[in-house]
């Protein structure tokens, strides 16, 4: 099991900074974890990254994605992590049942509506993607919330179709872009935009 690379998670989900964590606490850090930590220097580096995918045992069955490719490339280009997930975000427990996208609604496996903890959610990394002048985010594939390919059909098959998670929808629509733990060579191009353009 990977160690997780943001120091904590709950339903507040701080910014995360070294700034807050004792000399200690920084000491028990790998080199690789502290480059994650957000550092409020360049916020044109600043990255929104679903924490499933840093580690974090955030995911419905309270488990994690940790994703080594995702977690090399963001190193590789010195990005400042914001570690989000909108599910806990918008209330929901860890674990929590498996939920997906029925026509209008969210609709977890014993029959129940989570759509207002899922849009409570969603409104809140938008919130957080303004505050921190985010353009750019890497959301989980498949979620309900975070998916941007992919999403699951409401069956509870496991059977994928085309679609968006909620998540996803509120951010594009605010012109943030979505990438996926799938389509890292489409990151990795966009960040070399990203950074040529400030050099120029």
């Amino acid at each position: 099991m990977p160690k997780p690379l943001v120091k904590s998670v709950s339903t507040n989900y701080c910014v995360l900074s070294t700034n807050n964590l004792s000399i200690s606490e920084k000491a028990e850090l790998p080199d690789a974890v502290r480059l994650f930590y957000f550092r409020e220097r360049n916020v044109s580096k600043n990255i929104l990254v679903s924490a499933c995918l840093l580690g974090e045992n955030v995911k419905y069955s309270g488990g994690n994605n940790f994703s080594s490719k995702l977690t090399a490339l963001l190193r590789r280009y010195d990005v400042n992590i914001i570690p989000i997930c909108p599910e806990v975000l918008g209330g929901l427990p860890i674990p929590r049942l498996p939920a997906e996208i029925i026509a209008a609604d969210i609709i977890d496996c014993n029959g129940q509506s989570v759509l207002a903890e899922f849009q409570r959610g969603a409104d809140a990394v938008l919130q957080r993607a303004k505050q921190t002048h985010c353009r750019i985010a890497v959301l989980k594939e498949n979620s309900p919330s975070c998916g941007s390919r992919f999403i699951y059909d409401g069956t509870f098959s496991g059977t994928l179709i085309e679609g968006e998670g909620l998540t996803t929808q509120l951010l594009r629509r605010h012109h943030i872009e979505v990438f996926s733990e799938l389509n890292l060579a489409e990151l990795e191009n966009r960040l070399k935009k990203e950074y040529q353009d400030e050099e120029k």
